[in-house]
């Protein structure tokens, strides 16, 4: 046996070493930490918070917390209206089907939308400081980027 001054590589290390790089390119191909910048989604979230994001938003529904873009800059917001549903802005107040959001306010001209495929309506939870879809519009499936998960600190 030959001895170089280097200990030698074990067939173990090199297997556990290869199922860690694999298990940690799965990981970023599925999900993604995100940094909540701002207080838009407060109190449910805070400026500051870590969060663990998935990048599979096919499935999207109702009560989401999704990150999207929106003219270059990056926004967590919570889906309240999916395609096909009806959204109603007046007097104050936001409907979606005719059902009133009571923990959302409106401050605006009269506005409807009748959410087209693929199209959804984002709020903030912290209603009063918030640019949101009040503001913009619905969102594209095609801005969306992840899928709200975990909190993480």
């Amino acid at each position: 046996m030959r001895k170089t001054g280097r200990p030698a590589i074990k067939k173990k290390d090199l297997l556990i070493s290869a199922l860690l790089i694999l298990a940690t390119a799965l990981f970023l191909w599925n999900f993604r930490f995100v940094r909540v910048d701002g207080e838009s989604m407060a109190p449910t979230l805070s400026d500051g918070q870590i969060l663990l994001a998935s990048t599979h938003v096919s499935e999207l529904q109702k009560d989401d917390i999704v990150v999207f873009e929106q003219e270059g800059q990056r926004c967590v917001k919570r889906i309240v209206a999916v395609s096909g549903d009806r959204v109603l802005l007046k007097d104050g107040v936001i409907y979606v089907n005719e059902t009133f959001l009571p923990h959302y306010e409106y401050l605006g001209e009269e506005t409807a939308y009748t959410l087209q495929e693929g199209e959804f309506f984002v709020l903030g939870d912290n209603t009063r400081n918030s640019t949101d879809s009040r503001i913009f519009g619905p969102i594209k499936l095609e801005q969306i980027q992840f899928k709200f998960l975990l909190a993480l600190f």
